[in-house]
């Protein structure tokens, strides 16, 4: 798996050690797209690979000429229409690289391969210099990873790679623009709940009346009126008894080193209000946390705020509901459950739990 890390500023603008790819967190997302599938090409391409074969065949390699080879196979082969467009905006950030608009004039068409066109290069070596790749233009030392010692005994077929480097970097197209298009989706509807205007107590009545339902229970509590074998001496089967299924619900209640004495008291007011007004109507536990959860409320803020610790909680409780009294504290990325969570920002408008979980915030009087 390649692991893509962020560089700052443009020198570099992006590199590879073959084993993961580094682009600058500087350039624009539409810039990104085109570093990240330069970069990928190389490993895809087995440029290294094939590096370590011409030199092992033909001796010393000019690295300078290869990477300019490198990066016009994958201006061939790989860049598309929206990639050269990214290309010739106005200040791009990408302008310097090697694309099809950019080629040497005099380059052969029947050159379609970094080992062929590297034999052409060092022939008109003295007119390349406006010609340099990304790494060329921003990195002095070309070709990272080029002298790490690999296996080249294989047979390489520079056009199947080329092919498979072409799917790969599709599928891989694909499935990020369903990633982008997903959390796209998932903010519009974070926004909307967000723009909703609810009081803690209607927000909870839905929940409630959501996760309300009724159960069926065969029990002789409530005996069947027909018997097996009719009305005399006959076997009497268990009735139907229809019950309400109370939901569950977690209520937790920040207790780190964040939370002040006004705080603290403002979310045990608030947690005396949720479990007043509903003490009928749901089956409720109350958790405390900081550095872990604790079950008995240790009445001042200490220590750190581990959100993980509420999340896997909630997720493995079975709980329909989950109330979460906290503040505006950083928070991890976290997978969302599928629990119905509230939560209840106390000193500030909003929460990072909130966001990073996708729950509803209501801040409004009980």
């Amino acid at each position: 798996m390649i692991i893509e890390k962020q560089i700052s500023g443009f020198n570099p603008i992006v590199f590879t050690d073959y084993v993961n790819i580094y682009i600058s967190k500087d350039a624009t997302a539409r810039e990104k797209k085109v570093l990240r599938k330069h970069a990928k090409a190389h490993i895809y391409l087995n440029h290294r690979i094939r590096y370590k074969a011409y030199e092992r065949e033909f001796g010393k390699v000019d690295r300078k000429t290869w990477c300019l080879a490198e990066d016009i196979e994958i201006a061939l082969h790989i860049y598309n229409k929206e990639d050269e467009e990214v290309a010739l905006l106005p200040r791009s950030n990408i302008s310097g690289g090697i694309y099809k608009h950019n080629l040497p004039k005099d380059l052969p068409k029947e050159l379609k391969y970094c080992e062929e066109i590297y034999k052409f290069l060092l022939t008109i070596i003295e007119n390349t210099s406006k010609y340099e790749s990304f790494e060329a233009s921003y990195k002095t030392d070309l070709g990272l990873g080029l002298d790490i010692d690999v296996d080249v005994d294989e047979d390489l077929d520079v056009e199947v790679l080329i092919k498979k480097t072409i799917e790969e970097l599709g599928r891989e197209a694909v499935a990020e623009e369903k990633k982008n298009k997903r959390e796209k989706n998932e903010e519009k509807s974070f926004e909307k709940l967000k723009r909703r205007k609810q009081t803690l107590t209607s927000l909870l009545e839905r929940k409630v009346k959501k996760n309300y339902a009724l159960k069926r229970k065969n029990t002789y509590l409530r005996q069947s009126r027909r018997c097996e074998g009719g009305n005399e001496g006959g076997i009497i089967k268990k009735g139907v008894r229809i019950t309400r299924k109370i939901p569950k619900v977690l209520v937790f209640v920040d207790r780190s080193g964040s939370f002040c004495t006004e705080k603290t008291e403002e979310a045990t007011k608030n947690l005396d209000g949720v479990l007043k007004k509903f003490r009928l109507a749901i089956k409720k536990e109350v958790y405390f946390f900081n550095n872990k959860i604790l079950e008995e409320d240790p009445l001042v803020g200490a220590g750190g705020t581990n959100y993980k610790a509420v999340r896997n909680l909630i997720a493995n409780s079975g709980a329909e509901i989950a109330v979460v009294i906290t503040d505006d504290d950083m928070c991890e990325d976290l997978e969302k459950v599928t629990t119905d969570v509230i939560v209840i920002p106390i000193g500030c408008n909003e929460t990072f739990f909130a966001k990073k979980i996708l729950a509803e915030e209501v801040r409004l009087s009980i």
